[in-house]
C-alpha cells in the first residue's frame, strides 16, 4: 500500500511488478491499515519505518537495517545507485 505520486509508488511499480498495488491517498493512514490488515506491506523510508514501528507493536520493519532500495530522499535521478 502506497500514497499516489510518489519515489515509493515509483518504486513498487518499477521492481515489484507481480504485486498488488493498493494506492491509499492519506499516507499518514497507511500504517494503521498495514497494521489492520488491510494490505500486507508498505515500503517507506529507513526514519519512517523506525517511528511507525515504534508507535504501533502491530508492526514490523525486518528490513531496516538493509533497505530495500538504496536511493535516498533529495537526490536526484543522476545520483541514485
Amino acid at each position: 500500500m502506497e500514497n499516489p505520486g510518489g519515489t515509493n509508488e515509483r518504486l513498487v511499480r518499477e521492481n515489484l511488478p507481480d504485486a498488488t498495488l493498493v494506492i491509499h491517498e492519506k499516507n499518514a493512514e497507511i500504517p494503521h491499515l498495514i497494521a489492520e490488515g488491510e494490505a500486507d506491506v508498505m515500503i517507506t523510508e529507513v526514519a519512517e519505518a523506525g517511528y511507525y514501528v515504534q508507535m504501533d507493536g502491530r508492526l514490523a520493519a525486518p528490513l531496516i537495517t538493509e533497505p530495500v532500495h538504496p536511493w535516498r530522499t533529495g537526490h536526484s535521478d543522476a545520483e541514485r545507485t
